[in-house]
């Protein structure tokens, strides 16, 4: 739902982008592993606002990487099912989160909205601290043992290399959603491009020790902010109209988050116009510019 625009993912260490690829994809796979064990803990223990969704992002920096390196990893078909039923499981109560803070935001006066909600949210959490342990007791030994990297064909790659190689492919996605934008707004093709967003944005995260990498990141993350944003109110609004078809107060507060709607989606279509474009692919192309030997 949310983007995770408030958890900065540290960049790999600097050494990361010079190893071979094999060791480096190999090491980042462990470094991930742990962060999303270290996140659990953190969740379960319970009190932190901020931990679910930081959990969240582990979940779904490891499933990318998973993705964008399949081709290079033994099977990794269980862990990569655990890990989606994961995010399933989470998705209702991070949903709620999410409506708790737009509201809060947009609709202060609204205690009758509010309180309910944040009632569903601290049952939701309730729920996960409850049922969680089970799938994690399944996860654990995966994590623990991740995928081997034995499929590396340019073995003489660095893994800087490797990911600007697969950051070249990513970014000609994206660059496509992009331009199916420009041409009609959408808000399946809007859900799209910010998951290519989100895709480059983790591969590009650990090699971005380098300036011009963290640049990239920086710019990614704007664009992923931006279309966020606009895709929590739009949610915000089709849930209040499901959960009160037929209250009139909901249906007049749902038109007044319009105004706000339309304020972010101008801000999202600024990428739409070519200083804008700019802004977004001068860095990436910087960024992943093949490097002389």
């Amino acid at each position: 739902m949310a983007a995770d625009t408030q958890t900065t993912a540290p960049a790999g260490p600097p050494q990361l982008a010079r190893l071979p690829s094999g060791e480096g994809l190999q090491q980042l796979l462990a470094l991930q592993c742990g962060e999303l064990c270290e996140q659990y803990s953190r969740f379960m223990q319970q009190g932190d606002a901020e931990a679910l969704h930081d959990f969240r992002v582990a979940v779904r920096r490891l499933r990318s990487l998973l993705r964008s390196y399949r081709k290079l990893l033994d099977s990794d078909a269980q862990l990569t099912e655990q890990l989606r039923a994961l995010q399933q499981q989470t998705n209702h109560a991070r949903n709620l989160e999410v409506f708790v803070a737009q509201l809060q935001t947009h609709c202060p006066a609204q205690p009758q909205l509010l309180a309910p909600m944040q009632q569903q949210l601290a049952r939701a959490r309730h729920q996960l601290h409850r049922e969680l342990p089970a799938r994690w007791a399944t996860l654990l030994p995966l994590l623990e043992s991740p995928p081997r990297c034995n499929h590396i064909k340019k073995k003489h790659d660095t893994f800087g290399a490797l990911g600007r190689r697969l950051g070249r492919r990513q970014l000609k996605r994206l660059k496509g959603e992009l331009k199916s934008l420009r041409r009609q707004w959408d808000e399946t093709l809007v859900h799209r491009l910010r998951i290519h967003t989100k895709r480059l944005r983790y591969l590009l995260e650990p090699l971005a020790a380098e300036p011009r990498t963290a640049m990239a990141v920086a710019a990614l993350k704007r664009l992923q902010e931006e279309l966020g944003d606009y895709r929590d109110l739009q949610l915000l609004r089709q849930h209040l109209a499901t959960q009160y078809p037929d209250n009139s107060a909901v249906a007049a507060l749902i038109t007044s988050l319009q105004a706000p709607l339309q304020q972010q989606r101008r801000r999202a279509e600024r990428y739409q116009r070519r200083r804008g474009r700019d802004k977004l692919l001068k860095p990436l192309r910087a960024a992943l510019r093949r490097r002389a030997r």
